[in-house]
């Protein structure tokens, strides 16, 4: 599915729920009903979720090998940056 795609389904979701959630309560409780939810899908998206491919349970090595390459890549090139401000002296004007 993508991303436009979510929206519109997300849409046909939350509409009638807020709808319903206005009509028996109150406003402000859509704002209530919607943060819960959000924090509820928080708590069981980060035990899912990793930092990088390298941690990731749910991918295959091959996968892992494949998608950690332009992470390794951008940590040398910025080892190398890091050396090089180090070694070139500092000029005061």
């Amino acid at each position: 599915m993508r991303f436009h795609e979510q929206s519109a389904v997300s849409a046909i979701i939350t509409n009638p729920l807020s709808g319903w959630v206005i009509a028996h309560f109150n406003w402000r409780y859509v704002f209530i009903l919607e943060g819960l939810i959000s924090v509820a899908l928080l708590f069981i998206w980060m035990p899912l979720i990793s930092d990088r491919p390298e941690q990731a349970k749910w991918i295959s090595a091959e996968e892992k090998s494949i998608w950690s390459l332009p992470y390794k890549m951008k940590e040398k090139r910025m080892r190398r940056t890091k050396a090089q401000r180090r070694q070139s002296p500092t000029r005061i004007c």
